[in-house]
């Protein structure tokens, strides 16, 4: 992407997480939080050779966080549970495209990713 495309895709990002709540306790003009952190993301895409800065903005990866929900989450005092981020993101399909199942189970506790999978899975 082109700087001035780059600045405009994350400038989009922002406002669309600023005009939704928190998803974790309701508070207004939250944060974006990348559900796949960017360094994941960046890795990712190098070894297979994606477009980073398309998946970077995306919006599916998108999970809005006031600053404290946000800060407790990066510490790990208060980690963000995986049935939020299912609810509130469409970052497992995303993640099933990055091959990213394994992270994101990872990452969000409290949570069953094989549930996700069960329910997507047709007969």
């Amino acid at each position: 992407m082109k700087p001035e495309t780059d600045r405009h895709a994350a400038l989009a990002w922002a406002t669309k997480a600023r005009a939704m709540r928190c998803a974790v306790c309701n508070a207004k003009r939250p944060h974006g939080h990348h559900v796949i952190t960017q360094q994941v993301l960046r890795r990712t895409c190098a070894s297979h050779r994606l477009d980073y800065e398309r998946y970077r903005w995306d919006e599916r990866n998108l999970l809005p966080l006031c600053e404290r929900c946000h800060a407790q989450h990066h510490s790990r005092f208060k980690p963000v549970p995986l049935a939020i981020v299912m609810r509130n993101t469409k970052a497992i399909p995303l993640a099933k495209e990055l091959h990213l199942l394994w992270w994101i189970s990872r990452e969000y506790p409290n949570g069953r990713i094989d549930a996700w999978r069960r329910r997507t899975t047709r007969p």
